[in-house]
């Protein structure tokens, strides 16, 4: 295939699909989320995608070993067109052009404190979420290979 195995080129179809899913994801966001004065539907777009990306990696990745292309689209296409860092540094940029020196570092605040927060979150759900499936899987061994009662641990 000229150089990109068959592989590659599904891996890159899953991001393009994905890609899709997320910006239109995107567009709705923007479209619920009232316009005021301050750049709330990036806020919590960049909250959410933090969050999320975290999880994809740290659960569905790891826990769930879905396919590694798969993981990777859901985290570069999915949250990365869904995310939008480009957003973020523009309004802060226009913010600082405007004057409104106490909003861009507003903006600039809460979105690495709730971005970081949002990670940390998804962190700890993964690892939740992992916990609870361990000790299912653990539930289902333990009822198909019950531990031996006294009485027949005496029997024998």
């Amino acid at each position: 295939m000229g150089g990109m195995e068959k592989h590659e080129v599904s891996k890159y179809i899953y991001i393009a699909a994905m890609g899709f899913v997320g910006a239109f994801m995107r567009i709705v966001v923007d479209a619920l989320v009232p316009v005021t004065g301050f750049p709330v539907a990036t806020f919590v777009v960049n909250i959410v995608a933090c969050f999320c990306l975290e999880v994809v990696y740290s659960f569905v990745g790891r826990r769930l070993h879905f396919p590694k292309k798969l993981v990777s689209a859901m985290g570069v296409g999915l949250i990365g067109s869904f995310s939008t860092m480009s957003a973020f540094a523009l309004d802060t940029v226009q913010f600082v052009q405007q004057g409104s020196y106490l909003l861009a570092g507003v903006n600039v605040s809460v979105t690495f404190v709730g971005c970081f927060l949002a990670a940390a979150a998804g962190r700890a759900l993964s690892y939740y979420l992992a916990r609870r499936r361990f000790e299912r899987l653990l539930d289902r061994l333990r009822a198909h290979n019950p531990e031996p009662t006294q009485a027949q641990e005496q029997g024998r």
